[in-house]
C-alpha cells in the first residue's frame, strides 16, 4: 500500500521500489497528460523486471434496453475534459516509453442486469449503479 494523494504530487516512493504495481478503474478520471505522467511514476517505482497490470473499463453499455441513457457517462467524462475511450490509449501510451518488455491488452465482456438471467449479471449491475453514483 503507499499513500493517496493529489495527481499533482507526485508519489514519494523511491525509484525501483515494487516488484507489483496494479491500479483499477481509475481510466477514466485523468487527463491524457496525466496518463503520460503516472505510467513514468509506475515505471520509476517498479523494480527491474516487475510487472505492471491496469484495469479499466469503457462503460459503454451495448444492446441497451429503450428507456437507457447509453451516453450519459461518455458525455459526462468529455464535459469534464475527459477522453471516454481512455482505456485504448493506454497500450499505446506504455508503449511510447520503450520502457516494457511486454504488453499484454485482454478485453472481457460483462454481463450486465438479468436479461441473461445470471447472478453474475446482477452483481455487475449493482456495482455499476454504486460506481456511477460516485461520479
Amino acid at each position: 500500500m503507499t499513500e493517496i494523494s493529489p495527481i499533482n504530487v507526485r508519489p514519494s516512493n523511491a525509484s525501483e521500489t515494487f516488484n507489483f504495481v496494479n491500479q483499477r478503474f481509475l481510466g477514466q478520471v485523468f487527463t491524457q497528460n496525466q496518463w503520460i505522467r503516472l505510467i513514468d511514476d509506475f515505471i520509476r517505482v517498479t523494480k527491474a523486471g516487475g510487472w505492471i497490470e491496469l484495469m479499466e473499463s469503457n462503460h459503454m453499455i451495448n444492446n441497451p434496453g429503450p428507456i437507457t441513457k447509453n451516453n450519459a457517462v461518455q458525455q459526462h467524462l468529455i464535459s469534464n475534459g475527459m477522453n471516454p475511450k481512455m482505456y485504448l490509449q493506454i497500450p499505446k501510451l506504455m508503449a511510447n516509453t520503450n520502457k516494457f518488455v511486454s504488453i499484454k491488452s485482454l478485453e472481457t465482456i460483462t454481463p450486465l442486469g438479468d436479461w441473461q438471467q445470471t447472478s453474475q449479471g446482477m452483481k455487475t449491475l449493482e456495482l455499476l449503479a454504486e460506481s456511477l453514483k460516485s461520479l
